[in-house]
């Protein structure tokens, strides 16, 4: 249902955060679980110009989020093997060309800050060159203070979108850099139509 969830009744707030991310602004959808903050979010990148280069990160966790950025980005060929610290057979490889099942294993040992020191030169790199790349990030909720020194690097070199059902005062550097806009339960009369809305796609 959260194709429905994230659209009727949102449409404003949906133009909003397209607005916001047009300005260039880092964005916050904060609000309960179940409130449609990841649809709304999605349906706020349909408007991005399609040349712009977008990576969409769905694990919960900041070490698994950091891994996700890593494929992608070596899918956009952004990265190296070299920055990765990959064996040297990979050496010669373009990472657009790196088969991410041959190196998964290595790239999850590696810590959080051995992610970072490759990722934010790529990043800066990338920026230099043309815009910045729009990292979208389902759950912010779950990053601890000491992981949100590593986001706040990313923030300098792209621009970053994300959800949390909840905003942790540990955190406050990091929200404070985002624009927040809070996504709450939808309407009883909203959610009777999302209802009727869900029920006659299924045909039921």
């Amino acid at each position: 249902m959260e194709e429905f969830t994230g659209i009727l009744g949102r449409e404003p707030l949906i133009e909003e955060a397209r607005q916001e991310l047009k300005k260039g602004k880092h964005l916050l959808l904060s609000g309960p679980v179940g409130s449609g903050k990841s649809a709304v979010l999605t349906k706020s990148l349909d408007a991005q110009p399609a040349r712009r280069l977008i990576f969409r990160l769905y694990a919960t966790q900041a070490k698994g989020q950091f891994v996700g950025l890593v494929q992608q980005m070596l899918a956009a060929d952004l990265l190296t093997a070299e920055a990765l610290q990959l064996p040297d057979k990979f050496r010669d490889t373009p990472g657009a060309e790196i088969e991410w099942s041959h190196v998964r294993r290595h790239i999850s040992r590696l810590s959080i800050r051995d992610l970072s020191h490759a990722i934010i030169p790529a990043l800066a790199d990338h920026a230099e060159n043309g815009e910045k790349p729009l990292i979208a990030v389902d759950d912010l909720t779950f990053l601890t203070p000491t992981q949100q020194a590593f986001w706040l690097a990313v923030f300098e070199f792209a621009q970053v979108a994300g959800c949390a059902s909840a905003r942790k005062s540990g955190l406050k550097k990091l929200w404070w850099k985002m624009q927040v806009l809070e996504v709450p339960p939808l309407p009883p009369e909203v959610a009777a139509a999302v209802v009727k809305a869900y029920i006659a796609k299924r045909g039921v």
